[in-house]
């Protein structure tokens, strides 16, 4: 049996169906975990939310956002995405970077790259989630594929979820965020459910084929890799797949905050 839910996702509203038994079992028990401990914060409860490109980190997000909401509880949800924080495109066009073959390129053609980003605003804007001033958040447009400054208003008070790529990754000139997070996720997928999730996602991009072929090989396949060797210890843990959409690995043990269950047989 299926729940078909409506999602808003970069400003479109998007239809997802999600059987039962993975909203109760997996969604439910997140959402309600993370509300349990932000109930205990008197002010914004920062959650990472690291995994590769076409992992589903933004549809999770939303989806949990609207879950609270659906449940009742207290708490309120807001998705914060990472992209929001890439550099201008006239920035990216007048500098150039190598490829992981060698050759010297526009930055804009490693887009997606973690050079392609302003990474110490994001750590600055990280930092400052755990304050009382008001903070808005950068968006990047899809239309005119450049972020937006401070278009979005963040919550003062519930659950915020910084979502991204290599938010937990340790690699020199990526930002230290793990101590800036009251908890972080991990979510897991194999390199071949994420290229076919990216290009499913290029299919109606406009680019040709052999475009996308290269972006996937010079910005994506290192992001899989950056995500899937962490470096962070991240508190939740999930797994998506072909055959079973998700399931939880890792989970915090109700016996402690420091204890740690398994939940691969759920």
């Amino acid at each position: 049996m299926a729940s078909a839910l409506t999602l808003s996702l970069d400003g479109r509203s998007v239809q997802l169906s999600v059987r039962q038994r993975d909203l109760e079992r997996v969604h439910d028990r997140v959402v309600r975990e993370v509300a349990r401990r932000a109930s205990l914060s008197p002010g914004r409860f920062v959650v990472l939310l690291a995994g590769p490109p076409g992992s589903g980190k933004t549809t999770l997000s939303a989806l949990w956002a609207h879950r609270a909401e659906q449940l009742g509880l207290p708490i309120r949800f807001q998705a914060l995405p990472m992209d929001g924080f890439h550099l201008p495109n006239a920035v990216l066009e007048k500098r150039s970077a190598r490829t992981p073959a060698g050759e010297e390129v526009p930055l804009r053609r490693l887009k997606g790259s973690p050079q392609s980003y302003d990474l110490e605003g994001l750590s600055r804007l990280v930092a400052r989630l755990h304050g009382p001033e008001p903070v808005r958040w950068p968006r990047y447009d899809r239309i005119i594929h450049d972020p937006v400054p401070q278009a979005i208003p963040v919550l003062d008070r519930g659950v915020v979820i910084v979502e991204g790529n290599f938010l937990l990754h340790r690699e020199p000139g990526l930002p230290d965020l793990r101590p800036l997070a009251d908890l972080a996720v991990q979510v897991c997928c194999s390199r071949r459910r994420s290229r076919a999730a990216i290009l499913e996602r290029y299919r109606t991009s406009g680019r040709g084929r052999e475009e996308i072929l290269r972006h996937i090989e010079e910005v994506d396949a290192p992001n899989w890799r950056r995500a899937m060797e962490p470096g962070q210890p991240a508190d939740i843990v999930l797994r998506s797949g072909h055959r079973r959409a998700l399931r939880l690995l890792r989970f915090p043990s109700p016996y402690g905050s420091n204890g740690q269950q398994s939940a691969d047989g759920l």
